[in-house]
């Protein structure tokens, strides 16, 4: 029975490739809005923004060596406290799990226009 399932929709996402993709971008969104606090560390760890400040060579260090002085309440110092996981860090994985839930919902958009 669950092959039966599997066959059906292998042979359904194969006939319609925009729907499987608009699929896979709504399972990857969702699961970023539901966990945005991962997702969003990650990235800043990822981008050079650590747990004990700012990566020696990554971008986040080549940003605040054209940034010069870092003004708070800016991006730059929101997303050091993230990294950090200070004030910023609710403030940015609140932002991903809402721009997450919006790209969720235009995969959604998406898959129904494919389906017409």
């Amino acid at each position: 029975m669950v092959s039966i399932f599997f066959n059906k929709t292998s042979e359904a996402l194969q006939q319609n490739p925009c729907l499987a993709a608009a699929g896979v971008a709504a399972g990857v969104a969702a699961g970023v809005a539901l966990a945005p606090g991962v997702v969003a560390g990650s990235a800043l760890t990822a981008l050079g923004f650590a747990a004990d400040g700012i990566v020696k060579g990554s971008m986040a260090a080549a940003w605040q060596s054209s940034v010069g002085c870092v003004a708070t309440p800016g991006l730059f110092a929101t997303l050091q406290s993230a990294g950090a996981l200070g004030y910023g860090a609710a403030t940015v994985a609140g932002a991903v799990g809402k721009a997450a839930s919006v790209a969720a919902g235009a995969a959604g958009a998406v898959a129904a226009a494919c389906a017409k």
